[in-house]
C-alpha cells in the first residue's frame, strides 16, 4: 500500500511542485502539495533509508537545513541503491510518463534514467544546489558523517545496507557533484 501511495505522491509533486514553488499565492497548487505531503508521510511507514540516515549527521555535523541537504544527496543515494531499486523506478517513470533521458545519462531503456533526469531536471529548475559544497559543506567531515550515518536508526530500512564506507563514497560524491546527471 505504501508503494502506491508514494507513487501518487510522486505523481502530484511532478504536476504540481514548480507551480507552487513559481508562485506561492497558487492555492490549487499548494493543496496539491499538501496531499502530497501526507501522502509522502504515510509511505515514510516503510522507512525512510539512506537518504535521511546520512542527511540527519550531515545537518547535525553543519547545521544544513535537513530538507535541503536531503534534495542534496537524494541522487546520490539513488545511485548506490540502484541494483536494489531498478524495478520501482522502472514502475516510477511509467507511471510519471517521464520521457527518455536526455544525452549524457546511461543509455539503457529502464526507468531509472528517466526518473534520474527528472530529478536532476527539478532540482535546476527548483534552484536546489547541486553539491554539498554549495552549501558550505566540504568533504573533511565524510568519516565522521558516515559513522553517524552507520549508527542512525532512520538508514536501517535502505534498500541495501550501507556500511561506512558507502555512506562516506555517498557523502564524498554529493560534495563534488560527481556524476550528476549522469547515472550510469
Amino acid at each position: 500500500m505504501c508503494d502506491g501511495i508514494a507513487l501518487e505522491s510522486l505523481r502530484l509533486m511532478h504536476t504540481w511542485l514548480p507551480a507552487a514553488v513559481a508562485d506561492g499565492s497558487d492555492v490549487a497548487a499548494r493543496s496539491h502539495m499538501l496531499a502530497a505531503s501526507a501522502m509522502a508521510a504515510v509511505a515514510f511507514q516503510k522507512g525512510l533509508g539512506a537518504v535521511h540516515g546520512l542527511s540527519e549527521p550531515v545537518g547535525a555535523v553543519h547545521n544544513s537545513q535537513h530538507g535541503l541537504t536531503n534534495a542534496i544527496l537524494l541522487p546520490h543515494v539513488l545511485r548506490a541503491n540502484r541494483a536494489a531499486i531498478e524495478p520501482k523506478m522502472d514502475l516510477a517513470a511509467t507511471y510519471l510518463g517521464l520521457p527518455p533521458p536526455p544525452p549524457g545519462y546511461a543509455t539503457t531503456d529502464g526507468g531509472f534514467e528517466r526518473v534520474a533526469a527528472w530529478l536532476d531536471t527539478l532540482a535546476e529548475q527548483l534552484q536546489i544546489p547541486a553539491t554539498l559544497a554549495e552549501i558550505g559543506i566540504s568533504d573533511e567531515t565524510a568519516e565522521e558523517c558516515a559513522a553517524k550515518a552507520v549508527a542512525n536508526p532512520t538508514g536501517f530500512t535502505n534498500p541495501l545496507p550501507f556500511d561506512a564506507e558507502m555512506y562516506s563514497g555517498v557523502f564524498r560524491a554529493a560534495v563534488e557533484g560527481r556524476d550528476r546527471g549522469r547515472l550510469q
